[in-house]
């Protein structure tokens, strides 16, 4: 076991122990021209002498995706007969690019960041010589800087939350082909409503099917983008059922009600609403007239837009009800006269400016009814 004779070679493996003696028998058939010749053989396992192998090449630090060449050399064999060069390494952390892995040379890649299981062993063998060595490499993460990131517009809604958009990020410094994201979280510097307002920028976390790979670098990456905070609007609504009586100045201060402001602001108000111009009976549109926003505690009216709410609110002029004197007139009529004279009277002569609904209902002389005047129209 472990002797093995094909035609003129001998080969012995490691099992058979140093020291042992092997006794071969070779055999010379009988010919034509010789007998028969048999001669016997011993021969002794020994060790083959050492060769000293030494590796160079190795980078101080092996990043994932990295590619580096290890060179082998040996001392001690100067023949260097049937040599061969075998390379061994952990193959989940490395991968062959080139040459061919039985020359001195070998070229690898990191494939996975980590620790290997073992290290990277090349051996050395000829006829008389036999020797290795071993490098160890751990691969590190490779880094990777990050740029690209948004931050949406917003409403102003009294916070300087920022909604940031990584999707679309771009990671410089990864591997072609492999899978990486990246989260973050923005903050502007202030609430208030503005235009191109600094986010400031939090970077999570590196995902995707390749993370465990990289990491991100301490420096150049994206820190900050712009954004704006848009206004928003705070809505009056003028009160249902204002109105006045005609004839009445000046008008009512018109009421209102507002809403739109944030949670924990109280919106504050100069000036006031109008209405349409006019002073006769009738239904006038609301306006907004000089009613503006200011500045109180939190509420900051450049905060705000201040529209008047869609639906229109009317304020009415409503009759009015006379509250004078009985208007009289005093009409001469002739007397003696045989027939029926007639005077004519009008609502314009007992008004300044008469109501187009004022009429006149009876006649009488000196208060006393009378049947001596009656009303013809």
């Amino acid at each position: 076991t472990g002797v093995a004779l094909e035609g003129n070679q001998l080969t012995v493996d490691s099992s058979v122990a140093t020291g042992t003696t092997i006794t071969i028998k070779v055999t010379a058939e009988e010919t034509g021209n010789y007998n028969k010749e048999e001669q016997t053989f011993t021969v002794k396992v020994a060790d083959k002498n050492t060769a000293t192998v030494t590796i160079t090449g190795l980078p101080d630090t092996v990043t994932y995706g990295q590619e580096f060449t290890l060179t082998a050399s040996q001392t001690g064999d100067t023949t260097s007969a049937n040599k061969k060069w075998t390379w061994d390494y952990d193959q989940e952390y490395f991968k062959q690019v080139g040459p061919n892995a039985n020359t001195e040379t070998i070229t690898l890649q990191a494939i996975k960041a980590g620790t290997p299981s073992k290290g990277i062993t090349v051996t050395y063998e000829s006829g008389t010589h036999k020797g290795s060595a071993t490098v160890n490499a751990v691969v590190e993460k490779k880094e990777v800087t990050v740029s690209g990131i948004t931050a949406a517009n917003k409403e102003y809604n009294g916070n300087n939350t920022a909604t940031v958009n990584a999707s679309g990020a771009t990671i410089t410094g990864k591997v072609d082909g492999d899978k990486l994201t990246i989260t973050a979280t923005g903050t502007f510097a202030d609430a208030d409503a503005g235009e191109n307002k600094t986010v400031t920028l939090t970077l999570g976390t590196l995902g995707g099917a390749d993370s465990a790979n990289y990491t991100l670098a301490t420096a150049g990456n994206q820190t900050e983008t712009k954004a704006n905070i848009t206004v928003r609007d705070l809505t009056v609504k003028p009160n249902s059922g204002q109105s006045k009586s005609y004839g009445t100045t000046p008008d009512p201060v018109l009421a209102y009600t507002s809403t739109g402001a944030v949670t924990g602001e109280t919106a504050a108000f100069d000036g006031a609403l109008s209405r349409e111009a006019g002073e006769d009976v009738g239904q006038y549109d609301i306006t907004k007239g000089s009613l503006e926003l200011k500045d109180s505690g939190t509420f900051k009216a450049t905060n705000y837009n201040l529209v008047l709410d869609t639906a229109v609110v009317t304020f009415e002029i409503t009759k009015g009800t006379y509250g004078g004197s009985a208007p009289t007139k005093t009409v001469n009529i002739l007397k003696n006269y045989a027939g029926v004279q007639t005077g004519r009277l009008t609502a314009a002569d007992f008004f300044t400016t008469a109501p187009a609904e004022a009429k006149i209902t009876n006649a009488v002389p000196d208060s006393n009814p009378s049947s001596m005047m009656s009303l013809a129209g």
